[in-house]
C-alpha cells in the first residue's frame, strides 16, 4: 500500500516541480531574456481632409466672429492639400528566425506602408 501511495505521490508532485522551475523567477528575467525580440512599428495611411465647412462655428447672424472664422476657414481650405500621411505607431514582437512579426491589428489596420 505504501508503495502505491509512493508512486501515486511521485506522479502527482513531480510534473508540478518541474513546471515552477521552468518559470522565470522574476520579471525581470523574462524581460531581459525576451526585449531583444521587441520591434517599433510605424504605419502610414494616406487620409483625405474633410469638408472644413462643416468645422465653422456657428455664430449669430451679424457677430463679429462669423466673418473672422469664415476668412480663417476659407484660406484653411484654400492651403490644405487633398490628402495627407497620417502616422502610427505601435509595437510587436517577433516569433520567428524568419523575420515574422506578431503586433495588434490596430496598429497595422488600414496602413499604406
Amino acid at each position: 500500500m505504501s508503495r502505491i501511495l509512493s508512486i501515486l505521490v511521485f506522479f502527482f508532485i513531480f510534473p508540478y516541480s518541474s513546471i515552477s522551475q521552468s518559470h522565470p523567477s522574476s520579471f525581470a528575467d523574462l524581460v531581459e531574456n525576451l526585449s531583444p525580440a521587441v520591434v517599433s512599428i510605424a504605419s502610414t495611411t494616406i487620409v483625405k481632409n474633410t469638408n472644413p465647412q462643416n468645422k465653422i462655428p456657428r455664430f449669430p447672424e451679424g457677430s463679429p466672429f462669423d466673418e473672422f472664422f469664415k476668412d480663417y476657414f476659407d484660406n484653411e481650405r484654400r492651403n490644405s492639400p487633398s490628402k495627407r500621411p497620417m502616422t502610427g505607431l505601435g509595437s510587436g514582437f517577433i516569433i520567428d528566425k524568419s523575420g515574422i512579426i506578431v503586433t495588434n491589428n490596430h496598429v497595422i489596420e488600414g496602413a499604406d506602408e
